[in-house]
């Protein structure tokens, strides 16, 4: 949500210039600051932020990419040992260089078609290859017995245009560069494959591609740390992956899309649903990140907008309603995802927080300039749970 500002917002941030009123009275009514969510020698993104702003050190706890979590959101177990890897689908062109890291953002049905059938008679055994969503799938590379770190993989969104012989599975120490062989050997097998599947299926799916490998994640228990029964409310599997490794609930939410289409009142509801009977629930929105990724300035603003009038202000009524002033709110981004080229960035996130025991600062607006002038928070985001929770003013 967070990013700079656009020429194209009268130098206005998406966050100043979207219409946003219950975020701004919120910030009149509370407390706002900044809140480094990234980490030096770590990726910038949501899985290294979120475990941060949930209380788990990314330094201790992050497992080097964020694949085994959505593995786990598939209730797939995963081994010591194993080694799982996002795995796209995407599209190349005729000099084989990556076109399209989601393959046209492939439907779930046309992926099925493509991984239910792709066949690799030399890897029995050796790897597990499920669907997750669209054209994001896990491969797992099943008792491997070495760390995920020793494999450079490269990020299809990011080397878009580049030529994928330049930019296959490499292993830094002898056994990892055996099964890069053997992973690379998939990948250009799936090649053949696929072009002879979409003869009958006809998608834009060109080949396999691997990226962000991870270990088994291994995080203590929400609740033991903190006291507090926590749920997850999210649409994409690895937010649902962090809340199950943390032993929190979520379960799928229905016609939720991780895009701008999401059903924001099946968000609502589930999110109420899990407080009539847990503490704390924590609402991931991934609109605004996708809209940016997309470069798209007005469905960032309306992304934004939907997130002020469909989850917080049907939240915050009900809480009025139920709680009267015994309860606390935050809004926060995890990172900052630019408009101008499409990638994250490490700058401090604003981040507010409302309700009883917190008592307002001069801020009058929620935005990232109002948060840096006038905000009277400046902590990591290892913090945030302490503060959140605890009679902090």
């Amino acid at each position: 949500m967070a990013d700079e500002p656009q020429e194209a917002l009268e130098g206005k941030t998406p966050l100043e210039y979207a219409y946003n009123p219950h975020m701004h009275l919120l910030a009149q009514r509370g407390k706002t600051g900044l809140m480094q969510t990234s980490y030096p020698g770590l990726p910038v993104g949501s899985t290294v932020a979120n475990m941060g702003i949930l209380g788990y050190d990314p330094y201790k706890y992050y497992p080097v990419g964020r694949a085994s979590f959505e593995a786990l959101a598939h209730g797939v177990a995963i081994q010591e040992g194993d080694i799982c890897f996002r795995c796209n689908l995407i599209t190349i062109d005729e000099h084989q260089r990556i076109s399209d890291f989601s393959a046209s953002f492939i439907s779930d049905g046309d992926a099925l078609n493509i991984i239910n059938n792709l066949e690799f008679s030399n890897a029995i055994g050796k790897i597990h290859l499920f669907h997750s969503q669209s054209y994001r799938n896990i491969l797992i590379l099943k008792n491997a017995k070495i760390s995920a770190d020793e494999f450079v993989c490269y990020e299809p969104h990011v080397y878009k245009g580049r030529n994928i012989r330049e930019i296959l599975v490499e292993g830094k120490t002898p056994k990892a560069r055996e099964y890069a062989d053997f992973l690379n050997g998939l990948l250009i097998e799936s090649l053949e494959r696929c072009k002879e599947l979409n003869k009958s299926f006809n998608t834009r799916a060109s080949m396999l591609w691997l990226w962000s490998p991870s270990d088994k994640p291994h995080l203590y228990s929400f609740y033991e740390k903190y006291g507090k029964k926590g749920a997850v409310v999210a649409a994409l599997n690895f937010m649902k992956g962090i809340a199950l490794a943390g032993k929190m609930f979520t379960q799928d939410i229905p016609e939720a899309t991780g895009y701008l289409d999401t059903n924001y009142a099946n968000k609502v509801k589930y999110a109420l649903k899990f407080l009539e009977d847990r503490d704390f629930v924590y609402v991931h929105v991934n609109a605004p990140d996708e809209e940016s990724h997309a470069g798209n300035v007005m469905g960032k603003v309306k992304a934004i907008e939907n997130l002020d009038s469909e989850i917080i202000y049907p939240i915050i009524k009900h809480l009025n309603q139920k709680y009267g002033n015994n309860y606390r709110v935050a809004i926060m981004p995890d990172h900052y995802t630019l408009l101008k080229n499409g990638q994250h960035n490490d700058k401090k996130v604003p981040f507010l927080v409302y309700g009883r025991g917190i008592k307002p600062d001069p801020s009058m607006l929620y935005s990232e300039r109002e948060s840096l002038e006038k905000g009277e928070w400046d902590i990591e985001s290892t913090q945030f749970m302490d503060i959140f929770f605890n009679n902090y003013a």
